[in-house]
């Protein structure tokens, strides 16, 4: 789809940290005939309108060869502004002759609560079989008003409850105003020379009135460490390899806090390592700069740290902060 040569967003968001991939469940040529499967556009198609940002012609089609419009644009940002900030999206009725953004009369895309929705970070998770626990991050986005809960399950696929980890599933409860969750999967370490293996996690049974959002389904794969697989731990990085869990963490201006999760592949001994925010695009009257020096205690393998956002009455516009690790000790390095 050719687009004009500039549009700004009207929202205040974060987006802390390097861009990362989020696997998406819909793709847009299960949904429109006219989108090519496999196309570079094909799986941000489908998880637009499935957020309801994009909804396509009235006769089911989208596209993608069209020009976009300012107005057309126009409508698409403020579904977007909604998403994020829990508003109704109401449908627009239009001809038959509009773009990507017009409503299609087949469309039944659910509007967007201001409980929000929950999600998985990504939609893969690692961990070393050595590890204790694997750390599964939970956002809920669209809106914060009031508790909510989820449900959580993780189910066998080549990895086995019982003796690849331990039987997990229970609720994850946020409290008005919370985004971010987190639950613990507890590993087994055999000494069997197995092979990468994996589980299935998956969310469930929303509470409050929040809903579920996309990827609600992961793997986790538990790296083999047994000698056999060629999949061994490096033995200098016993100590640990420390990064952070995902490549990127948005908020809006009025959600409070964002949680960002620092994770250690390999976890013998005692390590440290700096945590650093500064500027990109916010400063620091969009936010509370926030430089600490994270310890790893012996066996532990992920640490968190909050970062406050201020809502400033009217900025426009995403905003950026960086993250970095910086000073590994105690035998760590950096991922």
């Amino acid at each position: 789809m050719k687009r004009p040569n500039a549009s700004s967003l009207i929202l205040f968001g974060f987006s802390l940290g390097l861009i990362a991939t989020t696997n998406a469940s819909l793709l847009g040529s299960g949904v429109f005939p006219d989108v090519g499967s496999g196309e570079y556009f094909d799986s941000a198609v489908g998880e637009m309108y499935a957020d309801g940002i994009i909804t396509g012609y009235s006769s089911g089609k989208f596209g993608p060869n069209d020009f976009v419009t300012r107005g057309q644009v126009a409508v698409m940002m403020q579904r977007f502004k909604r998403s994020i900030t829990g508003q109704n999206i109401g449908k627009t009725t239009v001809s038959s002759s509009s773009s990507s953004s017009s409503s299609s009369s087949s469309s039944d895309v659910p509007a967007p609560t201001s409980e929000g929705s929950f999600r998985f970070t990504i939609g893969s998770f690692k961990v070393d079989e050595d590890k204790s626990t694997a750390t599964i991050n939970v956002i809920r986005y669209g809106g914060n008003v009031g508790a909510v809960t989820v449900e959580y399950d993780v189910a066998n696929n080549s990895a086995l409850s019982g003796s690849d980890y331990q039987p997990t599933s229970g609720t994850l409860t946020f409290a008005a105003g919370k985004t971010s969750g987190t639950f613990q999967v507890p590993i087994i370490d055999d000494n069997e020379a197995e092979g990468n293996e994996t589980a299935l996690i998956s969310l469930s049974s929303p509470g409050g009135g929040a809903k579920l959002g996309s990827p609600t389904q992961a793997t986790l794969t538990i790296i083999d460490n047994d000698e056999g697989d060629g999949s061994s731990v490096d033995p200098e990085n016993t100590k640990g390899v420390i990064s952070f869990s995902s490549g990127e963490y948005r908020i809006a201006e009025n959600m409070g806090t964002v949680t960002v999760t620092i994770e250690r592949k390999g976890t013998n001994g005692e390590v440290t390592v700096k945590f650093e925010t500064s500027d990109g695009t916010a400063t620091s009257s969009n936010y509370d700069q926030n430089n600490a020096t994270i310890t790893f205690a012996d066996g532990e393998s992920s640490k968190t740290v909050d970062i406050t956002v201020k809502d400033v009455t009217g900025a426009k516009g995403n905003k950026t902060v960086n993250l970095k690790l910086t000073t590994p000790s105690g035998g760590a390095t950096l991922g």
